[in-house]
C-alpha cells in the first residue's frame, strides 16, 4: 500500500484547504523526506488526515461522530480528509467530511459523508460503515493494524527495546494485539471447567432413578395375565345382558310406531273433515262457472257504454275551448292587417315628400351633371401639367446643384495649384541630404550597390569571433577545473592510505578487547548464577541429600559466600564502554572511507569527462580562428573590436541612406499624386461647366412644356362655358376637386330618387296585399259570428297568425263539432241495447238460484282458487289412506316380533341393574391393569434414559479428559499461560524479521532472545566475535537502529496481506548526537533506497539540514492557527 496524495481542509490547527501530491516532485524524484515545524504546529495532523480519510478516526481523537467532531478548526463550518493510495497497482480515493448546519460556523453538526472512490470515477461506496469495511477488505488492515504498521512511534519501540520482562509482555500485547490469546487461554480453563459440571449434572441425573427388580416385574405380570382372565369372563357375561337389553329396546320401538302411526292416522281424519268447507265452497262454484260468458258479455257492453259516455263528455269540453282560439286569433289577424295598413300609408306619404325633396336638389346640380364627361379628360390634363411643374422642379434642382459643384471644383484647382511648388522644394531637399551623407561616409558611398553583403559577411565573422572568445573561455576554465580534479584526487588518495591503517589498528584493538569482555561475560555469568543459588545453599544441611544433585557433601557452600558478581560487572562495563567507543570510531572511520572514496570516484569521472571535452574545444577553437585568418587568441579581441566598429559604421550608413532614399521616393511619388490629381480635377472641372450648361438648356424646355399643358387646359374650360376664373394649376385643381364632389352629390341623389320610387311601388303592392287579408279575415269574422272591432292606436304591435294554422284549427272544430253529433248518437243506441241485455242477465241469475249479482260474484272462485281447493282436497284424501296401511303394516312388524323370539328372564330393570354392576367391575378391572402397564413402561423409559445419560456420561467424560488436556497445556484462570507462550512464538517472529531489516540497516547486531529469562531480548554483537549482551548496553544510535529494525518488522508483521511502501515515523530524533542522527539518516537512506516512501515527522535543526526535501509547518502569528507552504494551498 502507497500513499499517492493527501488533501485536507480545517483540521486542528492546519486552517484552510491543502493538497499534497507524493507522485509529483520532489517527493517522486527521492522517496525521504521531512515534515519539520515547531512544537505544536501540527505536523502529525497530516497523519490525522491519513486516518480519518480510511477510517474515520485518529489515534489521538478516537472516532467522529455526528455530535462532536474535536478536530475541525475552531470557527470554521466545514472539515475535509482525502487520501489517494495505490495496492498492487490500482488506484483509490478515499474521502470523509463533515459540515455544520447553514455552512455558519455555529451552525449544528450534520452526519459525516464518506465515499470510496477507484481511478475512473466509480463509486464503491458513500455509506460510513460500508467504507471502513471495504478498505479493510482492500488494504488488509484494520485501524490498529494500519497505525501499527504505516504510522510508527519510534518511543514506543524504544520503550520495547528496554522494558522489564512482564513490560514487554503488555506491550508485545499491545502491539501485536496478542491478547486474544490470553482470551482463549481463559476460555479454555472455563470451557474445562464447564464440561467437569456438566459430567457431575449428568451423574445426578441417574442418583435418583430407581428401578425395578426382576421379580418385581415378574409378578406384576402376572397380575396382569389374571386382570386380562377376568376381563374376558366379565365380558363374555356383558355381551349376554347386551343382547337382552337389545330385545326390550326393540319391543319399545315396535309399540311406539304402532302409537305413532295410530295418531298419523286420527290426524289425517281430522284434516279431511275440517276441509268441509272448501268442498261446499267449490259445490257452488260449478253453476256460477257455467255463467261466465254471459257475464263477461255484459260486463264488456258496460265497459264500451261508460267509454262512449266519456268520449261525448270529452268532445263537449274541448269544443268551446277551439272556439275560443280562433276568436281570439280572427281578432289578433284583424286588429295586426288594420295596424300594418295604416303604418303602409304613412310610410307611403313621407317617401313622397323624400322624392320631390330629391327631385329638386338634383335641379339645383343640373350644370355640375352637364360638365360629368369632361371630368376624366380635365383630371388626366391636370396630372400632365402636375408632371411639367415636377419636370421644370427637378430642373431647377439640378442646374444647381451643377452651378455649386463648379464653384467647389474650381477652389480645388486653384488649391492643387497652390500645393506643387512646396512638394519640388521638398524633392531639391531631399536630394541635397544625400549629397551630404555621401561626402562625410564616401568608403561606403563608392560601394552602394554591395551594402547588403558586406554586412552579412561583417556579421557572419563577428559571430565566428564570438563563438571563439567563448570556446577560449570554456577552454580556459576546463583545464582549471581538470588541474582542480587531479590535484583532489591525489588529496584523497594520501587520505585514504592513512584512513586505512587506522583501521587496521583500530580492529585489532576491538578484537582483543571484546575478547576480553567475551572471559569478563563468562566469568560474571557464573557468579550470577552462583549468587542467584543463595537462598538454596542456605537450605543445604550437612549429611542431607542436595534436591539438585543428591549428593550429601557440599564443600563449595562457604567458599562460594565470597562471591562478589560487582566487580567483575565494573570491568565488563569498562571494557563494553572502551568497545563502544571503538566501534564508534571505527563506523565513524568507515564513513570518512566510504565518503573519501565516493569523492575519489567522483573526481576521477569528473577527470574523465572533462579530458575529452578539453580536446574537443581545443579542436573547435582551432577551426573558429582559421575561419578568422588568425594565429593565436591575442588577435582575437583586436579583431572584433575592429568588425564591431565597422559593422556600427556600416549600420549608421544604411539606416540614413534607407531613410533618405524612401524620403526622396515619397516625395516624388507625392509631386507625381499631385500633378496627375491637378489634371484630374481640371478635367472634372470641365466636365462640370458642361453640366451646368446642359441643365439649364433642360429647365428652358421643361419651363415651355409646362406653359403648354397649362394654356391647353384653359382653353379647355373656357370652351366648356365655365365662367369661373382660373389661373394657375392650384385653383385649377381645387375647382376640379370641388365639382367631382359636387357631381358625386347629385349622382348619389339620382340614386337615392330611384330607390325611393322602388320602395313607393313596393309600398302600395303592399297596400292591395293587406286589403287582400283582411277582407278575408273579415269573412272569418261573420263566419263565426264575432263582433266588429275598433282600431287602438297605442297598442302594443301584434303578430298576423298564419293562415294555414289558423284553416287546419277551423277545419279541426268542424271536424270534432261532427263527432260529437254522432257519438251522441251511438250513446243513445248504445243505452238501448245495455238496457236489454241487463234485463236477461237478471233472468238466467234467478233460473240457476243466484238471488242477486252480488251472490253470483260470491259463489264464483278464481281458476287458481279451484286448483288449490282440488289439490287440497286431493292431498288430504291420500293422506288418510296412507295413514290407514302404515298402522296395519306397524301393527303386524309388532306381532310378528313377539311371535318369533323369546321373551329374556330378567326383567328390563333387572338386565340394566347388571349391566350397571359389570361395568364398575371392568373400570376397576382396566385401572388395576393402567396401573400395572404404567409402571412396566415407566420402569423400560426409566432404564432407557439410564443408558442414555450413562452414554452421555461416557461421551462427556471423553470430552472433559480433552478439555483436561487442553487446560494442562493453555488453559490458565488469568490466561497468562497461552498468552505468554503465544507472546514468545510472535517475539521470536518480530526479532526474525527485524534482524532481517537491522541486516539491511547496519550489519553489526542481531537480536536474540535469552534462553534463561522469558521474554528477556539481548544483542548478539558481529564486531565482537558474536558476544551476546544486553540491549541495555547498546547506544543512543545503536538504540535507534534496533527500534526502528523492530518498528519495521511490526510493520512486516501487522501488515502480512498488504506490502507497505509507505512508512511514517513521528519523532524519536530529538535525543540524537550529530553522530547517532548521521547513524539514523544513513539507516533512512538504506530504507528509502529498498523502495519505500518514508516520512520523518521531527523539529529537530539538524534533521532539517540533512534532509532536502520538507513538508515545513509554520505556526501563523496568534489564534493558534498553522499553514503549509504556499504551493501546498488549494486555491
Amino acid at each position: 500500500m502507497r500513499i499517492l496524495t493527501l488533501r485536507l481542509k480545517n483540521l486542528n490547527s492546519l486552517k484552510g484547504e491543502w493538497k499534497i501530491d507524493f507522485t509529483q516532485a520532489p517527493f517522486a524524484q527521492g522517496g525521504l523526506f521531512a515534515i519539520t515545524g515547531p512544537t505544536g504546529a501540527g505536523k502529525t495532523t497530516l497523519l490525522d488526515a491519513i486516518c480519518l480519510a480510511l477510517y474515520h478516526r485518529t489515534p489521538r481523537m478516537g472516532v467522529i461522530s455526528a455530535n462532536t467532531n474535536e478536530l475541525m478548526t475552531r470557527s470554521t463550518a466545514d472539515c475535509l480528509a482525502e487520501v489517494e493510495f495505490a495496492i498492487k497497482g490500482k488506484r483509490y480515493r478515499a474521502f470523509w467530511s463533515q459540515h455544520r448546519a447553514q455552512n455558519s460556523a455555529d451552525g449544528k453538526l450534520q452526519p459525516a459523508h464518506a465515499e470510496l472512490v477507484t481511478a475512473d470515477g466509480s463509486i464503491l461506496t458513500n455509506k460510513l460503515s460500508e467504507k471502513v469495511k471495504l478498505v479493510e477488505e482492500l488494504t488488509g488492515l484494520d485501524f490498529a493494524r494500519f497505525t501499527k504498521s504505516m504510522m510508527l512511534a519510534q518511543g514506543g519501540f524504544a520503550a520495547f527495546l528496554e522494558a522489564k520482562s512482564s513490560e514487554r509482555a503488555e506491550l508485545l500485547e499491545q502491539l501485536t494485539g496478542t491478547e486474544i490469546y490470553g482470551e482463549i487461554s481463559k476460555k479454555v480453563f472455563e470451557q474445562h471447567r464447564e464440561q467437569k459440571e456438566v459430567v457431575k449434572r449428568l451423574q445426578a441425573q441417574t442418583e435418583h432413578l430407581a428401578l425395578l427388580s426382576a421379580e418385581q416385574v415378574q409378578a406384576l405380570q402376572v397380575q396382569q395375565q389374571k386382570i386380562t382372565q377376568q376381563t374376558e369372563q366379565q365380558r363374555s357375561v356383558q355381551k349376554r345382558l347386551q343382547a337382552d337389553q337389545k330385545w326390550y329396546e326393540q319391543l319399545q320401538r315396535l309399540t311406539a310406531a304402532v302409537s305413532e302411526k295410530q295418531q298419523a292416522q286420527q290426524q289425517a281424519l281430522h284434516q279431511l273433515q275440517a276441509a268441509a268447507p272448501e268442498q261446499l265452497q267449490l259445490k257452488r262454484h260449478q253453476p256460477a262457472a257455467k255463467l261466465c260468458p254471459e257475464f263477461k258479455q255484459l260486463a264488456r257492453a258496460r265497459e264500451e257504454y261508460q267509454a262512449k259516455q266519456q268520449a261525448v263528455t270529452t268532445a263537449q269540453h274541448a269544443l268551446p275551448a277551439l272556439k275560443t282560439e280562433l276568436t281570439q286569433q280572427v281578432q289578433q289577424a284583424l286588429q295586426y292587417l288594420q295596424q300594418a295598413q295604416a303604418r303602409e300609408q304613412k310610410q307611403q306619404a313621407l317617401a313622397l315628400t323624400q322624392q320631390r325633396h330629391l327631385q329638386q336638389q338634383i335641379a339645383e346640380q343640373q350644370s355640375v351633371l352637364q360638365l360629368a364627361p369632361y371630368f376624366s379628360d380635365w383630371e388626366q390634363q391636370l396630372g400632365e401639367w402636375q408632371r411639367a411643374i415636377d419636370q421644370l422642379q427637378t430642373a431647377d434642382t439640378h442646374q444647381a446643384k451643377a452651378k455649386q459643384a463648379q464653384l467647389k471644383q474650381q477652389q480645388v484647382v486653384a488649391e492643387l495649384s497652390k500645393q506643387q511648388p512646396e512638394h519640388e522644394l521638398a524633392v531639391r531637399h531631399i536630394e541635397q541630404q544625400l549629397v551630404e551623407l555621401k561626402q562625410r561616409y564616401p568608403y561606403w558611398a563608392a560601394r552602394t550597390d554591395g551594402l547588403l553583403a558586406h554586412s552579412q559577411q561583417l556579421n557572419q565573422q563577428l559571430q565566428t569571433a564570438a563563438m571563439a572568445k567563448k570556446l577560449l573561455d570554456e577552454q580556459r576554465n576546463m583545464a582549471h577545473s581538470l588541474q582542480h580534479q587531479q590535484q583532489l584526487v591525489t588529496e584523497k588518495t594520501q587520505q585514504l592510505q592513512q584512513l586505512s591503517a587506522q583501521l587496521v589498528a583500530l580492529r585489532e584493538r576491538w578484537t582483543q578487547l571484546n575478547q576480553q569482555k567475551k572471559d569478563q561475560l563468562r566469568i560474571y555469568e557464573l557468579e550470577r548464577t552462583v549468587q542467584s543459588l543463595t537462598e538454596y545453599r542456605a537450605q543445604l544441611q550437612a549429611h542431607e541429600p542436595c534436591p539438585l544433585c543428591g549428593s550429601l557433601e557440599h564443600p563449595s557452600v562457604s567458599q562460594y559466600q565470597t562471591v562478589d558478581p560487582s566487580t567483575t560487572e565494573q570491568a565488563l562495563q569498562q571494557l563494553e564502554v572502551q568497545l563502544e567507543q571503538l566501534t564508534n570510531d571505527g563506523k565513524l572511520l568507515g564513513n570518512q572511507e566510504v565518503q573519501l572514496r565516493t569523492e575519489q570516484a567522483n573526481s576521477q569521472a569528473r577527470i574523465d569527462e572533462l579530458q575529452p571535452a578539453v580536446l574537443t574545444l581545443e579542436q573547435q577553437l582551432a577551426d573558429c580562428l582559421a575561419q578568422l585568418a588568425i594565429s593565436s587568441g591575442s588577435e582575437l579581441t583586436a579583431l572584433i573590436s575592429q568588425q564591431t566598429e565597422q559593422l556600427h559604421s556600416l549600420s549608421h550608413f544604411t539606416q540614413q541612406h534607407e531613410q533618405l532614399m524612401a524620403a526622396k521616393q515619397q516625395a516624388a511619388i507625392a509631386l507625381q499624386q499631385l500633378t496627375a490629381q491637378q489634371m484630374t480635377e481640371t478635367q472634372r472641372l470641365t466636365e462640370y461647366e458642361l453640366q451646368l450648361s446642359q441643365a439649364t438648356t433642360e429647365r428652358t424646355e421643361k419651363q415651355q412644356a409646362e406653359q403648354t399643358k397649362q394654356n391647353a387646359l384653359l382653353q379647355q374650360l373656357a370652351a366648356a362655358q365655365v365662367t369661373v376664373t382660373l389661373t394657375d394649376h392650384a385653383a385649377v385643381k381645387t375647382w376640379l376637386q370641388t365639382q367631382q364632389q359636387n357631381l358625386k352629390q347629385a349622382q348619389q341623389w339620382q340614386t337615392e330618387l330611384v330607390e325611393l320610387e322602388k320602395s313607393t311601388l313596393q309600398q302600395e303592392a303592399k297596400l292591395q296585399q293587406l286589403a287582400q287579408q283582411l277582407t278575408f279575415w273579415q269573412a272569418q269574422a261573420e263566419q263565426l259570428a264575432l263582433p266588429e272591432t275598433e282600431l287602438t292606436e297605442d297598442c302594443a304591435p301584434l303578430a298576423l297568425p298564419e293562415q294555414q294554422a289558423f284553416n287546419q284549427l277551423l277545419a279541426r272544430y268542424q271536424q270534432q263539432h261532427s263527432q260529437l253529433e254522432l257519438l251522441q248518437q251511438q250513446l243513445q243506441q248504445q243505452h238501448q241495447q245495455l238496457a236489454e241485455q241487463e234485463q236477461q242477465w237478471q233472468s238466467v241469475l234467478a233460473e240457476q238460484g243466484f238471488a242477486s249479482e252480488a251472490a253470483f260474484s260470491a259463489a264464483l272462485l278464481s281458476a287458481e282458487q279451484v286448483v288449490t281447493i282440488e289439490q287440497t282436497l286431493q292431498t288430504l284424501t291420500e293422506q288418510q289412506q296412507l295413514s290407514s296401511e302404515q298402522l296395519q303394516q306397524a301393527e303386524a312388524q309388532l306381532a310378528s316380533f313377539k311371535g318369533e323370539s323369546c321373551q329374556p328372564e330378567l326383567t328390563l330393570a333387572e338386565v340394566e341393574q347388571q349391566l350397571l354392576t359389570l361395568e364398575a367391575q371392568l373400570t376397576t378391572l382396566h385401572q388395576q391393569f393402567g396401573s400395572i402397564t404404567s409402571k412396566l413402561e415407566n420402569d423400560q423409559a426409566q432404564r432407557t434414559t439410564v443408558a442414555g445419560v450413562q452414554q452421555q456420561i461416557a461421551q462427556q467424560q471423553a470430552l472433559c479428559e480433552q478439555w483436561a488436556r487442553l487446560d494442562g497445556l493453555i488453559g490458565s484462570a488469568d490466561g497468562a499461560k497461552y498468552r505468554r507462550y503465544v507472546q514468545g512464538i510472535t517475539l521470536d517472529q518480530l526479532t526474525y524479521l527485524a534482524n532481517q531489516h537491522l541486516a539491511r540497516l547496519h550489519g553489526r547486531y542481531v537480536l536474540v532472545r535469552q534462553s534463561t529469562k522469558e521474554l528477556e531480548l539481548a544483542i548478539e554483537d558481529s564486531w565482537q566475535a558474536d558476544a551476546v549482551r544486553d540491549v541495555k548496553t547498546l547506544s543512543g544510535g545503536e538504540s535507534f537502529l534496533v527500534s526502528l529494525a523492530l518498528a519495521l518488522a511490526l510493520s512486516d508483521l501487522v501488515s502480512h496481506k498488504t506490502k507497505i511502501e509507505s512508512l511514517f515515523l513521528d519523532e524519536g530524533f530529538g535525543t540524537l548526537d550529530s553522530e547517532t542522527l548521521d547513524i539514523a539518516l544513513e539507516a533512512l537512506d538504506h530504507l528509502n533506497a529498498s523502495g519505500k516512501m518514508v516520512g520523518v515527522i521531527s523539529h529537530v535543526e539538524a534533521l532539517k539540514e540533512r534532509i532536502p526535501v520538507q513538508i515545513k509547518v509554520s505556526k501563523g502569528q496568534g489564534m493558534g492557527m498553522s499553514r503549509l507552504d504556499s504551493k501546498f494551498q488549494v486555491h
